[in-house]
């Protein structure tokens, strides 16, 4: 080959010249279209598309180049066509193949993935945050001092180099007396960082003390003297300190993340602090989640730029949707606008995504940006339990039932001492019929809280769906007594009487919640009573009340593969009711 001459053919024809315009120009274009993608949610596989489109461009832009670099001399030839038509071609086939391994319908490495939701922190780098204590001279400022450490435990959990206890677990040693190494030993944890605070007026003293536990020294501690109005900054300065006391390195933007202020507004701050002490609070109520949600409210109409507290007042909603609290449709609408403005103020806010996923998930059924957004709440707090618990639900509704369970037991491993991540397993154990692993799961939890309702009912579902019926009325019964008047527990407890064969106690309480909802009630789910119906054989009612579970964005519209059903998958109208959602038969048979 003659290398000058092959130099001299690419110089004349602006090769190089023709490919530095082109890189200079795509890369602007990719950053204009990573600013729009972001604003608009676009799945990956438009952004990854969009990339593959540009490189190919490359080529077709150097095949131009070799065939016109001379002021056009050449003409247009049947090779130039051709390679072309191949590149184009080739571009398109690339981002079709992008798009549909994008779809959750296809089959997926279920063994893999379920490594995927495991990191792998140093134990040295883990970290429980417990509460604050409150020495204040009035001794009235503990939803100050909680909310201060709850604060820390979210800029803490947002590194991805630590592994943080979540505050739920944290929380329970409050006032127990316990030592540091029980408690590390509970948490799986090695450090643990005590703090107190002292406000007295506008002045806050923040104590602060990180310790080993295995060895049993003090690794860091600092006082610090502050106005209220520099509180967040104060905040930020000791995440930072713990960071690098656990030498913990911070990657991409995660220190500019802990620098988030929120607000300078001290109403709305506190406010937002007395929100977080009720929504948390133990044990979940609807009457402590109003309040929170009232507070939240409060906090964005003092500042109405307070991206956090937009938040968490999205995620009050969606309680509230989820627990038909009030009618899910106006949950969720209401959620969809607050996470909304989250988002518009602070785009890496994960409570913001988790609130949207719900609402994509169970009020749009669009199962994949629901998938897509829990993704992005554990991208943005991967020691948050809420993101992998969220997680399970997509993929359980297309059958990915193995990834759904690793998700959930990565839940329970980020907040051992909490119920939710629990019942999050247990929805995905009777997907999988594994009824003896719920009974096992319920019967620990009430070991450590007797009176726990959600447990005492998922109990009762399964020891009636293994056969245990005696044992299970048992469980139901107690659960009535716990709660007498709730729709939720009165129909449940109907279904184990149905599945025990006891059709005149299922069907009192069946007609008692009927006619609660024939005058109103917003309480009443469709899709309980469609349960109550399936197990006394009534295909044709539990389908039509499915049918209005989609109607009404109830919860049970992504629940269709609880074994109850069962009997009903090969039924026409069932298959009519997977279409509506968008669902493959295939994980339904």
């Amino acid at each position: 080959m003659d290398f000058p001459s092959l130099f001299q053919r690419l110089r004349q024809r602006k090769l190089v010249q023709w490919t530095v315009a082109y890189l200079a120009g795509a890369v602007i274009c990719l950053e204009g279209f990573e600013i729009v993608a972001e604003q608009f949610r676009w799945a990956m596989w438009v952004r990854q598309g969009a990339t593959v489109a540009l490189l190919f461009g490359l080529l077709v832009t150097l095949v131009l180049a070799w065939h016109h670099g001379e002021r056009g001399r050449q003409k247009v030839s049947l090779g130039e066509l051709v390679s072309v038509v191949l590149l184009l071609a080739l571009a398109g086939t690339t981002v079709m193949i992008l798009r549909s391994r994008s779809q959750p319908q296809v089959m997926m490495n279920t063994a893999g993935m379920s490594f995927s939701f495991h990191r792998d922190t140093p134990h040295e780098r883990s970290v429980a945050v417990l509460p604050c204590t409150d020495m204040s001279q009035a001794g009235d400022q503990e939803y100050f001092a909680e909310g201060l450490a709850d604060e820390l435990t979210t800029r803490l959990g947002a590194i991805h180099d630590l592994r943080v206890a979540a505050r739920t677990s944290a929380f329970s040693f409050k006032d127990s007396g316990e030592g540091i190494g029980t408690i590390a030993g509970v948490l799986n944890v090695r450090n643990v960082l005590e703090c107190g605070v002292h406000k007295d007026g506008s002045q806050v003293r923040i104590t602060a003390n990180l310790v080993d536990a295995e060895e049993g020294f003090e690794r860091w501690s600092a006082s610090y003297d502050s106005d209220l109005g520099n509180i967040l900054a104060l905040q930020e300065e000791i995440a930072l300190a713990i960071a690098e006391a656990l030498e913990a390195e911070l990657g991409g933007n995660e220190r500019s993340r802990l620098a988030t202020r929120g607000t300078e507004n001290q109403e709305a701050y506190d406010l937002y602090l007395r929100g977080i002490s009720f929504q948390w609070r133990q044990p979940w109520s609807p009457e402590n989640q109003s309040r929170a949600l009232d507070l939240f409210q409060a906090a964005v109409d003092a500042d109405s730029t307070f991206a956090a507290a937009w938040a968490l007042l999205a995620t009050s909603y969606v309680a509230f949707g989820n627990f038909h609290a009030i009618a899910p449709e106006e949950a969720y609408s209401r959620a969809e606008v607050a996470a909304n403005r989250a988002m518009a103020l602070d785009e890496d806010l994960a409570y913001a995504h988790w609130a949207l996923g719900w609402v994509k998930f169970a009020y749009h059924y669009d199962w994949e940006g629901g998938e897509e957004e829990f993704r992005r709440t554990i991208a943005l707090a991967p020691n948050d339990f809420t993101g992998y618990h969220s997680l399970t639900f997509p993929l359980a509704v297309f059958g990915r039932l193995e990834e759904a369970k690793a998700a959930a037991l990565e839940a329970i491993s980020l907040d051992p001492l909490a119920l939710w991540p629990r019942l999050g397993l247990r929805e995905v154990l009777f997907k999988m019929g594994d009824f003896a692993g719920i009974i096992a799961d319920a019967e620990a939890s009430l070991a450590v809280e007797p009176n726990d309702l959600l447990s005492l009912l998922d109990l009762a579902l399964a020891r009636a769906l293994a056969g245990a019926s005696a044992e299970a009325i048992s469980a139901a019964a107690k659960a009535e007594s716990l709660a007498p008047d709730e729709p939720h527990v009165a129909l449940l407890a109907a279904t184990v009487f149905a599945m025990a064969g006891d059709e005149v106690a299922a069907r009192d309480r069946l007609d008692r919640m009927e006619t609660a909802s024939e005058e109103g009630a917003t309480n009443v789910s469709p899709g309980d009573l469609a349960v109550v119906y399936a197990s006394l054989g009534d295909g044709d009612q539990a389908i039509t009340l499915l049918n209005r579970s989609v109607d009404t964005y109830d919860s049970w519209a992504f629940s269709l593969n609880y074994p109850g059903f069962r009997p009903y998958w090969g039924d026409p109208r069932f298959g009519e009711l997977l279409d509506r959602l968008g669902l493959p038969h295939d994980a339904y048979r």
